[in-house]
Parts: structure tokens; C-alpha cells; sequence
């Protein structure tokens, strides 16, 4: 256990002596505080006080970056409206047969009298655990929330990289590699500066724009703390995650616009409906382009005329999830240590 002291004097070693320096100096007392604090912090990083870790990582960046309880709009169906809506997207989907396996939550919704999503806390009533593959393909039972803020469609980085090899052939060292301290190929897009903002064009249009229009924490800021050692990510932040921008074939896109919440601070808005719910199932080409078919330029610039931009799911008769299944990449999330 850590006992700290507070010191109301020059502390002393054990001899009774003033610490020093390598010149010899006496070390000040505020410098034996930050000693003390940095080993306290690394005492609550490395024991069981992770919630404590996490907010007082958030403490030392700027507020406007910090996590919040944000309240997201939840609009309940009664039961008739329930089974108008079922009905129509049953009617929708029909000439449709690729399109059937992602309405079967509707019968799921009905029997648990689910009439309203709530984000994240609507899924793990059932899905509170997965079960996933490792990179030598072995299956683990792991939290359904840890599974997915430990995913680069979170972090916007990961700690290790099995695919990732050297020139002297072996496989990369273990370190955060990402986007969480780099530039995106869409300009503008460096995630600490530009996570949710609105630009106004000179014809006087507003645009929304910033890597949260893709990655999938709905909170004011990118995740930042999750590149810190020993960082898990907080309540609220499970909370805001967008699951359905991957899941839903009905999602409505035009709810996903950067929103000014009172406080002044910007955040993407959020698909959040029964009807987006009701149409969820493992995710196809259509869902991934939503963010991986883009012009490398965001909705403010000119399409660049290099960029290998408009993907053919087409050719080679190759889907997304085909691919990313054959190889295992599972979107790549990898267990924590």
C-alpha cells in the first residue's frame, strides 16, 4: 500500500541527510512531491482504481476534449406503432431476399419488448459477450464494449500488428500505431484538431466534417486517453458509441451531421431510431462504404483526381466483409494485455 506524505519540510534519507542531486545540489521539495505523485498515478495505473486513471488522464487535457454524459433523443413506440413500423420495412425488404437477415431483430424486439434503443445498453442486453477469433485463429469469449473500443473504428490505432512485417521478416513490434497522432488522407482531418467542426464555404454553406464522421465514439473529442498505458475507457464513452453506423442497412445518414450541444462544444449526431435498430446484422459492402468509399478530400474539397477513391465491389467478384473475414482482421480489433 502507498502512504504519502505531506511534507512540511525539507524531506531527509535515511542518514538523516537532505537529498541531492547528481551536481550535489539539495533536490527541492516540490520535486520530491512530483516524485511522490508520479509514483502514486502509476500506483493507480497499474492496481484496480481504473476508473479513477482514466478521469485524471482526461484532467490534464484541455476541458473541451473531456468526456460527458451526453443525452442522446429516445423516442419509445408503442405497440402499434411498433408493428406499423414492422410492417413497412417487412414490406420494404421483400423484393429484396439479401436484405431478410437483417430484419429477423424484429421478432427479438418484440418478444423482449424492446420499443425504444438506448444505444449500447440495448445491445448488451443480449450481446454483453462475443466470441472472437485471435490472429492464430483461436475463439476467446470476450465483453462485447471492451471488444469494440479495443478496435481501430475506436482507438484509431492498435497496439499490435500481426500483419505488419519488417524487412528482416518478422512480424512489427508492439506499440500504438495509428491515426489517434496522425494525419488522414482527408485534409483537414488531424483527429486533435478536427474530430467535429463546421466549416462555412464562401457561398455561405455549412459543412460537417472530421474523423468522428467515420470512427465511431460519439463523445466531444477523440478517444486521447486510450493511447495512455493502463487507460479504460470510461462509462460515458461506452455510452456514446455509434454501433449502428456499421450494423444498420436503414441507417439514416442525414442524422449523422455535427450537432452543437449547449455548453458549445460539437459532437456528431447519431442514428439513434427503432427503425435503424430493428434492421441490424453483420455488416455488408454497403455499410462499410459509408466510410471506406470517400474522395480523400471531406465535404469541403474538391475530389482529388489521384486518389483511388470510388471502390468496385465488383471486381473479382470480392465483398469487404468477404475479405475481411478470410483474413482475419476482425476490423482490426485485438485483446488488450
Amino acid at each position: 500500500m502507498l502512504i504519502l506524505k505531506r511534507f512540511s519540510h525539507t524531506p531527509t534519507t535515511e542518514k538523516g541527510e537532505a537529498p541531492t542531486t547528481e551536481k550535489g545540489d539539495a533536490m527541492p521539495v516540490k520535486w520530491a512531491r512530483s516524485v511522490l505523485l508520479c509514483t502514486a498515478l502509476a500506483s493507480i495505473a497499474s492496481g484496480g482504481c481504473r476508473g479513477i486513471y482514466s478521469r485524471l488522464v482526461h484532467q490534464a487535457m484541455p476541458p473541451e476534449t473531456r468526456p460527458a454524459e451526453i443525452v442522446f433523443p429516445v423516442r419509445p413506440l408503442a405497440d402499434g406503432e411498433f408493428e406499423a413500423l414492422a410492417d413497412s420495412l417487412l414490406a420494404q425488404a421483400a423484393p429484396h431476399p439479401d436484405l431478410r437477415p437483417f430484419l429477423a431483430h424484429i421478432d427479438r424486439f418484440r418478444e423482449a419488448e424492446i420499443r425504444a434503443y438506448e444505444g449500447p445498453a440495448t445491445c448488451i442486453r443480449c450481446h454483453a459477450e462475443i466470441e472472437v477469433e485471435d490472429e492464430q485463429g483461436r475463439s476467446h469469449q470476450v465483453s462485447l464494449l471492451d471488444d469494440v473500443t479495443g478496435s481501430a473504428h475506436y482507438r484509431l490505432f492498435t497496439d499490435r500488428h500481426p500483419n505488419v512485417y519488417g524487412f528482416n521478416g518478422q512480424v512489427a513490434d508492439n506499440f500504438p500505431m495509428g491515426k489517434i497522432d496522425r494525419p488522414c488522407p482527408k485534409p483537414g482531418s488531424f483527429v486533435m484538431t478536427s474530430w467535429a467542426e463546421l466549416v462555412v464555404s464562401q457561398q455561405g454553406d455549412t459543412f460537417s466534417t472530421g474523423c468522428g464522421q467515420c470512427h465511431i465514439g460519439g463523445q466531444y473529442a477523440a478517444p486521447l486517453g486510450e493511447i495512455m498505458p493502463g487507460y479504460r475507457t470510461l462509462p460515458e464513452e461506452k455510452h456514446a458509441l455509434d454501433c449502428l453506423i456499421c450494423h444498420s442497412v436503414a441507417y439514416d445518414l442525414n442524422q449523422k451531421v455535427v450537432v452543437v450541444d449547449d455548453d458549445g462544444r460539437t459532437r456528431w449526431g447519431q442514428d439513434r431510431s427503432l427503425r435503424a435498430a430493428l434492421t441490424v446484422g453483420i455488416p455488408i459492402s454497403q455499410n462499410c462504404l459509408r466510410c471506406h468509399q470517400h474522395n480523400f478530400g471531406g465535404d469541403v474539397y474538391v475530389e482529388s483526381p489521384g486518389a483511388s477513391s470510388r471502390i468496385e465491389t465488383g471486381h473479382a467478384i470480392l465483398t469487404i466483409m468477404g475479405c475481411a473475414r478470410e483474413s482475419r482482421c476482425r476490423l482490426p480489433r485485438l485483446p488488450r494485455e
